[in-house]
């Protein structure tokens, strides 16, 4: 590995050019929040999608968008309606994909304490300004425990939408789909009002999968310039689904809608509020302080084993995200530092009520100083350096006796992250990282789910990460190329024979990206695709050369955009997942793998009585699949469906 990084180095240096010219334009922000983000994390894989990517395609929901994206896969246990139950796995990650990639939203860390999903349908589409897609362990520095993978920043903060409007949509599709939204922006004077109401729901592809959400957003900024602001939001989401299991493939042959599971659900009730403060000391310094509280909880009714288990969860959590900007010179040479310390504290209940009554708490405790520095040596040539410092404390207590301690864990860990991006011409540059990360086990892993807890002793998961990359943007096409290798030392997982999870031996995972963007006939025509391979396998141990289950190695996203007028345009779009070994086969001697499939969908977008239409068919041919397997059983996902957008904006 270090023979590549002194090569990148060697180049780098042997066109480097000193450049002293103090000037506003080589004072790089770093800051990837939402007031003033611009190119993501020197030298890392950074995707930008723009709130005018998603309006002139016909994505349907935020698991839309990011499942069309260059190296990413999706994984959708019951349908994915609105990107319920859904994980997106990054850098070859396969069973705890979605614990090792971070959802932040406006900065703030979405993603909780729990093995729980994210919950995408909580983020309108319409509501977002940009999506940042930060691919790798660089991302770990910036943002902390849980970006293994990568991370997702959504930005909808409501001092972007300086236009006062409100967005009235109206959804009807398959399935008896049915979906409702009010979201509006309004100005008045030095105050900001933003928010939205969403009533979504669907009798879902199989029997027991009915849905239902309802949120209800509210925010408030108080600017007092540009660069002084402080903002209060509150939020509440309700989501039931129903859970309709897996099936046999002799069960899914004969009817990929039949379930086995007619009584299991899950809700989730979630309030929350949040305080955002952004000062501009001087010219060039500034601070923003985040405080976020959340309440969460959560019941499932589950068949398991020949037992019915009823499980209530409860998570009181606060998070609180402090950051400086300071920006100076060392050896004249601009530097501005990004210094912050992150809090983050819960308290997390679990109860079970039937077959039996017992309950589990533990308080969770983190706190991560950490500071990211970008150095620009001159116009073609910029650095990132990163670190964060992690401390873990967590406390079980007994289910008799909340006195008595189970666990008293302190661990530490830290991760780290070099950048560079180099320009090599006006339309061609080269990046690259090399970045060290963790991610600290989630309260539910350590804690066994038993009527008699038992404390898993789990080491933190640790990863080394090296990237290269070539951007080229010419005028009518843009392309990006990638390649990365990865090393995971103590990956967490749930060992299928105790039933405990553990450490896995450690595994490397290396890969291609590939994307590219061609316009023809004076953009009358779009042309893009991607390509990813990922070749992800244990490189120790009991299962050494053999491939980490629930991974794809090779992934594409292919569209055509045909734009008749400016008010009309066609889509034609194509997905394509490979095969894989399912969930607890990593010794991979089951022959039935989870198959490859194809799916083609087809959008049109246009203007008609002064509504925004969409009209969407995805699974145009009908396609019976599946994207998951485990111990046999798969979970089928929908066939052809047709949805119908209306948006009026007032």
């Amino acid at each position: 590995m270090f023979k590549y990084i002194f090569l990148i180095f060697i180049f780098i240096f042997t066109n480097f050019n000193v450049y002293s010219k103090s000037s506003d334009e080589n004072l790089i922000n770093i800051r990837v929040t939402p007031s003033r983000i611009d190119k993501g994390i020197i030298g890392a894989n950074t995707t930008i999608i723009t709130q005018k990517d998603i309006n002139k395609k016909s994505y349907s929901d935020l698991n839309d968008i990011l499942s069309r994206e260059s190296g990413i896969q999706l994984e959708s246990l019951y349908g994915g309606i609105d990107g319920a139950k859904s994980s997106v796995k990054l850098r070859g990650f396969g069973e705890y994909a979605s614990r090792n990639v971070l959802f932040l939203l406006n900065g703030r860390r979405f993603t909780d304490i729990t093995l729980g999903k994210v919950n995408l349908a909580r983020i309108p589409i319409n509501t977002i300004k940009r999506i940042e897609i930060i691919k790798g362990g660089v991302a770990s520095t910036l943002f902390g425990d849980g970006a293994s993978g990568g991370a997702v920043n959504i930005i909808t903060d409501a001092k972007f939408f300086f236009k006062n409007k409100v967005d009235v949509i109206a959804e009807f599709g398959s399935l008896n789909s049915n979906k409702q939204s009010v979201i509006f922006n309004q100005n008045y004077k030095d105050l900001y009002l933003s928010g939205n109401f969403i009533s979504s729901k669907s009798d879902g592809y199989r029997d027991n999968n009915e849905y239902d959400f309802k949120n209800e957003k509210f925010s408030v900024t108080k600017i007092f310039d540009l660069y002084n602001l402080f903002t209060v939001e509150v939020e509440t989401a309700n989501q039931k689904v129903r859970l309709p299991g897996g099936l046999s493939l002799t069960d899914y042959y004969l009817n990929p809608k039949k379930t086995n599971k007619p009584t299991e659900y899950a809700n989730e009730n979630i309030r929350n509020i949040g305080l955002t403060f952004e000062k501009k000391i001087n010219s060039n310094h500034f601070f923003k302080s985040d405080l976020y509280l959340e309440d969460k909880k959560q019941q499932t009714f589950q068949a398991l084993f020949g037992n019915d288990y009823m499980i209530n969860y409860g998570i009181n959590s606060y998070n609180l995200k402090n950051e400086l900007q300071i920006p100076y010179k060392l050896l004249n040479k601009r530097i501005v530092s990004k210094l912050g310390l992150d809090i983050n504290k819960a308290f997390y209940k679990k109860k079970q009520i039937i077959p039996s009554t017992y309950f589990n708490t533990v308080n969770q405790l983190i706190l991560e100083p950490w500071i990211s520095s970008n150095l620009v040596f001159n116009k073609t040539l910029k650095f990132n350096l990163g670190y964060r410092f992690h401390n873990y404390k967590l406390n079980v207590y007994d289910k008799t006796n909340e006195r008595n301690k189970l666990l008293d864990k302190n661990q530490t860990s830290n991760a780290w992250s070099i950048g560079v991006t180099k320009r090599i011409n006006n339309s061609s540059s080269i990046f690259g990282n090399l970045s060290n990360s963790y991610r600290a086990p989630r309260v539910d892993e350590i804690v066994n789910t038993s009527a008699t807890p038992t404390v898993n002793h789990i080491l933190h998961q640790r990863s080394e990460e090296l990237e290269l990359g070539l951007k080229q943007n010419f005028k009518t096409l843009d392309s990006k190329l990638s390649i990365f290798r990865k090393n995971i030392k103590n990956q967490i997982y749930m060992n299928p024979s105790t039933f405990k999870n553990e450490n896995y031996d450690p595994s490397t995972h290396e890969g291609i990206d590939f994307e590219v963007n061609k316009k023809f006939f004076e953009d009358k025509i779009n042309v893009s695709f991607n390509f990813s391979l990922n070749d992800s396998y244990f490189s120790e141990g009991n299962f050494k050369n053999k491939k980490v289950p629930n991974v794809a190695k090779f992934t594409s996203n292919g569209q055509v955009e045909y734009n008749l007028d400016p008010e009309l345009k066609i889509y034609l779009d194509h997905k394509y997942v490979g095969n894989k070994f399912e969930l607890g086969d990593e010794a991979n001697t089951k022959s039935k793998k989870a198959k490859s499939y194809s799916i083609f969908n087809i959008g049109i977008n246009g203007i008609y009585n002064g509504f925004d239409t969409k009209l969407n068919i995805t699974n145009v041919f009908d396609k019976k699949y599946y994207d998951f397997k485990t111990y046999g059983q798969v979970y089928p996902l929908p066939g052809r469906g047709v949805m119908l957008t209306l948006k009026k904006e007032f």
